[in-house]
């Protein structure tokens, strides 16, 4: 079994998504304020690639690439 954190935080507090072909695939972002609401999305389309929305603005995207599963059935866990 394998665990991908699908949105987080990177060592240094930048906000990051991620996703998997074959190895990581991720973008990064800012570091989210203190006390303040942040409005973070990611998404993914084959076309598109995994990208990253900060308060409605687009901040990164790695490119087109195919999602690679686990080969199993796929549990998404929020909270």
């Amino acid at each position: 079994a394998w665990c991908l954190n699908i949105i987080g935080f990177t060592s240094a507090g930048q906000i990051a998504v991620n996703s998997w072909n074959g190895g990581n695939v991720f973008v990064t972002g800012p570091t989210a304020a203190l006390n303040t609401w942040t409005h973070v999305a990611g998404t993914y389309s084959s076309t598109n690639g995994l990208r990253l929305y900060v308060n409605g603005a687009l901040i990164g995207a790695s490119g087109a690439y195919t999602f690679s599963a686990g080969g199993v059935p796929m549990t998404i866990t929020l909270g």
